[in-house]
This record gives structure tokens, C-alpha cells and sequence, in this order.
């Protein structure tokens, strides 16, 4: 419409790849893999399903690569099911995105850099006002609160802002995380810990357990697709969004992979089984108290940066929805002043300071994970169905194409399955939870029906 402002497209890039790595590095990385031992209880089929699932992510980069660039527009998958297989589908897509998808995440985040915080002053200053404050409950909900405030500001006042902001904290993260793992490589080329044989061991494996493992390595690399959020702000996005999930996703693999080779090298078994922060433990047993601090500090930044990337990637699904009039119509304004969608990034906020005040962000990834392996193969159905359509017109286009189609799709199609599956057995109460989640979305998308109709006569 005439004189509508919309998304202009500043962003290069490096700020699509960074968003995707940083999207996906957080708190999964630095708060799973103990957990993740305590699933399997076998630390080489831990690092075994990091690689496995990077592979998965790797597939499905790949595949979202060529309908990003048959349709370079903000709101990623949402845009893709709708253009493929209509509103109601897609909006239900949007629907989990706002409801878990980005808040949650962000939520988890805020709490997990709160943690590592909390540890770093207990052994700095133990006695200190602001160690006592972060020793309760309430202390680490109201600072978690505020750095999802202090970035939602940083992400309302400009896209180049924000993503100036986005990139440092970027640049600062792949800085960090390259210092900590050649630091550790030189320490463990003189001692390591822990033997190699006990870490590649299989003897002690749950095998029934090794599909829960993996969906817990899910939650890691979930942002694999986080450039094509911000496509309809990209710069040449038919070219860039596809080297961005490229780059960003095998880059992820690599530090994944990586970090966990070097935690179980690092930390005994057992002191590491069921913690939440290997990291630390890792940095302690390598470098002792005083350089672990530093460290610890260093993974706080880190997540610093992952919270930015929820809040600048998530809000621009609200907006596409908004703008199909699917959702608020206020989530579509884009602000006259700084050109970003602030109604979309304040509702997501909030939301996440909810799950931040209710303590239920862990709880909601959990029961959220089944819902948010859906649409990603609704959306490799879609690809599929476009490419079907095009060998019946026999028509090519010069755009990125999937390689190895439809291998790469119909292996990320069979995996997701199997995990969809394997929730239900494992937990049928928390896969109907989540569809009961998803099914809300139906009468939700009806009620925005009507309200449309309505607004037109």
C-alpha cells in the first residue's frame, strides 16, 4: 500500500550468518551436553548424536536454502507453508513460533548467562551484595528480566543498531569459544584428564534412552534456519540466505563437536554427568579457579549474544503473520522513526519475561520440543511439492537448488519422524500437550477470520 513503511533490506552478509550461529549457539551447547551423559550414559554416543543431528541440520539448511531463495521474505518457514499450502497451515507455524519458539529460547538464555554469572561471584566475591541477590530466586529472575528488556531496546531503536550489536557480540562469541578451545588443546596435548578410550566407550550406553539424547541435542542446533527470519531484510537474499545457513550451520557442527571432545577430556564422567554448566566444570579442572572466572564471564557474553539473536529473529515471523492479517494487526507496524517491527519484538518480550517469572522455559522446550518438529517438515513436504510441480511443467529456474534432492529432505523428513515418534512412547503426555498447543492455534486463526470479515464490512 502507498505510503506503508516496510522492512528495507541493510543487512549483509555476515550478519546472516552470524544470526544463524548465533541463534544456535547458547544455552544447548553450554547446558546439555551433562544432561545429555546422564540420558545415554556413554560419552561417545554423546559426541556421536551432536554429530548425527548436525548432520540432520546440515540437511535441512540445505534444503530451506533453495525455498529461500524462491522466496526471500521475511518470516522464513511460516512464508514457505503458506505459500505452498495455504494460510491455516502456516499460521499454525507462526502460531508455535510465538508461543515457544523464540521466547522461550531467549527465556532459557537469559537464565543460563544469570547462572554462569551466579558461579563467577560466588567465587570472586561470595559475600558481596550482589552475590547474595543472585543467590535466590527472585535475584535471578528480575537480572534474566532485564538483559531480555536491555536487548529488546537495542533491537526496537534500528536494524543497522541492532545488528552492529548483534555482530560485535558475534564476533566477541567466535573469539571466545576460539581462544577456549585452543587454550584447551594446548593444556590437554601436555595431560589430558580423562582418557581417550573412556570417552569413545560405548559398554555403559542406555540405547533405549538415545532418542531422548537426541532430542535434547535438537534443542542445540535449533536456529539452523535463522537467516531466512531476516531475509526480506537481507541484502541479494537469493544469494545470501543460502551461504548464510550454509556457513553458519557447518561452522556450529564444527564447535559442537569440538566443545564436547574437549568437556569429556577434560571432566570425569561422573563430575560431569547431569550438571548444567560443562563449560565451567571444563575451564576449572583445565585452568583452575581464577582463569575459569574469566572464562565463565566470556560464556555469559556468549549468551548475551544468543538472547540478542531470539529477539531480532523472532518478531519478524509476528510481522509477516501480521502483515497476511493472520495476527495482531499491530505486530505488522514497522516504527516510522527506526524501520523494525516494535510491537512484534515488545509481544515476544513479554512473553518471555513470563516464562522467566513462571520458571517454565525448561519445561516448555521440553513439552514444546514434539510441536516444533512439525513444521519444519511441513516445510520439506512443501519443497518437495514445488519441485514435483516444476518437473510436471517442466520448467527450471537459475536459483540455488537443493543438492542431492531429494536425499537431504527425505533424510531430515525420516529423522524428524523418528523423533516425533519416539516423544510420543517415550512421553505421551507432554506430544499431547504440545498438539493440544498447536490445535489452539485453529480456533485462534478463525477468531482472526471473523475479526478481518468484520473490519471489511
Amino acid at each position: 500500500m502507498e505510503g506503508e513503511i516496510h522492512l528495507s533490506r541493510k543487512l549483509g552478509i555476515w550478519t546472516a550468518i552470524f544470526a544463524v550461529f548465533a541463534s544456535m549457539i547458547g544455552s544447548g551447547i553450554f547446558g546439555n551436553s551433562g544432561y545429555i551423559l546422564g540420558t545415554v550414559q556413554s560419552p561417545g554416543i554423546t559426541i556421536f548424536l551432536w554429530f548425527f543431528y548436525g548432520l540432520v541440520a546440515l540437511s535441512g539448511a540445505l534444503s530451506y536454502a533453495e525455498l529461500s531463495a524462491m522466496m526471500p521474505h521475511a518470516g522464513g518457514e511460516y512464508v514457505y507453508i503458506r505459500t505452498v499450502f495455504g494460510k491455516l497451515p502456516s499460521f499454525l507455524s507462526g502460531w508455535v513460533s510465538f508461543v515457544v519458539g523464540f521466547a522461550a529460547p531467549a527465556a532459557a538464555s537469559a537464565f543460563l548467562a544469570v547462572d554462569y554469572l551466579r558461579d563467577i561471584l560466588h567465587l570472586v566475591s561470595p559475600d558481596s551484595a550482589i552475590s547474595i541477590y543472585l543467590s535466590n530466586s527472585l535475584g535471578q529472575k528480575s537480572v534474566a528480566i532485564l538483559l531480555i528488556l536491555i536487548f529488546s531496546l537495542v533491537h526496537i531503536v534500528g536494524v543497522e543498531k541492532g545488528s552492529i550489536v548483534q555482530n560485535v557480540l558475534t564476533i566477541i562469541k567466535l573469539g571466545i569459544l576460539a581462544l577456549f578451545i585452543t587454550f584447551s588443546i594446548v593444556v590437554l596435548a601436555k595431560s589430558s584428564p580423562v582418557s581417550v578410550s573412556e570417552i569413545i566407550s560405548i559398554e555403559n550406553t542406555q540405547w533405549k534412552s538415545v532418542g531422548l539424547g537426541m532430542l535434547l541435542v535438537l534443542y542445540a542446533y535449533s536456529g539452523w534456519n535463522g537467516a531466512t527470519y531476516l531475509a526480506g531484510e537481507i541484502k541479494n537474499p537469493e544469494k545470501n540466505v543460502p551461504r548464510a545457513l550454509f556457513w553458519g550451520t557447518l561452522l556450529t557442527i564444527f564447535i559442537y563437536i569440538t566443545m564436547n571432545i574437549i568437556y569429556f577430556l577434560s571432566v570425569p564422567v561422573a563430575e560431569l554427568t547431569d550438571k548444567g554448566t560443562p563449560a565451567f566444570l571444563t575451564a576449572t579442572s583445565l585452568f583452575g579457579t581464577k582463569v575459569s572466572v574469566i572464562f565463565s564471564l566470556a560464556f555469559c557474553l556468549i549468551l548475551l549474544s544468543s538472547i540478542s539473536a531470539q529477539i531480532m529473529i523472532g518478531p519478524r515471523v509476528y510481522y509477516a503473520m501480521a502483515r497476511d492479517k493472520n495476527f495482531f494487526s499491530y505486530a505488522g507496524k514497522i516504527h516510522k522513526r527506526f524501520h523494525t517491527p516494535m510491537v512484534s519484538i515488545l509481544l515476544q518480550s513479554f512473553l518471555s519475561i513470563v516464562y522467566i517469572l513462571s520458571g517454565t522455559f525448561y519445561t516448555v522446550l521440553i513439552y514444546m520440543g514434539f510441536a516444533l518438529s512439525i513444521f519444519p517438515v511441513v516445510t520439506m513436504l512443501a519443497l518437495i511439492k514445488v519441485r514435483y510441480q516444476e518437473s510436471k511443467k517442466k520448467t527450471t529456474s537459475n536459483l540455488y537448488k537443493t543438492p542431492l534432492f531429494p536425499l537431504l529432505p527425505g533424510f531430515f523428513i525420516l529423522v524428524s519422524i523418528y523423533l516425533m515418534v519416539f516423544s510420543y512412547l517415550q512421553n505421551k503426555v507432554a506430544c499431547l500437550t504440545a498438539i493440544g498447543a498447536v490445535l489452539t492455534g485453529i480456533p485462534a486463526y478463525y477468531l482472526w477470520m471473523y475479526i478481518n470479515r468484520k473490519k471489511a464490512s
